[in-house]
């Protein structure tokens, strides 16, 4: 999910939501992330003048090897972030 400047310019200016699903397995070639599932981006967009504003949660959940034994452990996340 990525929109060029250009794009969010020729959208009209009015506020949208968003709910995507985003594929990072190539994150899983790090040794630190054994595996990530198809994480959700869902949020919403608001244009404001020449600024737009971005409020969206980011969720999923990663495979992590455990510190002391290396076994796989499970790790759900859920981040919400705002942007400009």
């Amino acid at each position: 999910m990525k929109w060029t400047i250009h794009q969010l310019n020729q959208m009209p200016k009015k506020d949208f939501e968003f709910d995507e699903t985003v594929d990072l397995s190539e994150l899983s070639q790090s040794s630190e992330i054994r595996s990530i599932s198809p994480v959700r981006v869902k949020g919403r967009a608001e244009f404001r003048s020449k600024q737009a504003a971005f409020d969206f949660t980011i969720s999923g959940e990663m495979i992590l090897p455990c510190s002391r034994t290396l076994v796989d452990v499970r790790y759900p996340f859920s981040i919400s972030t705002k942007e400009l």
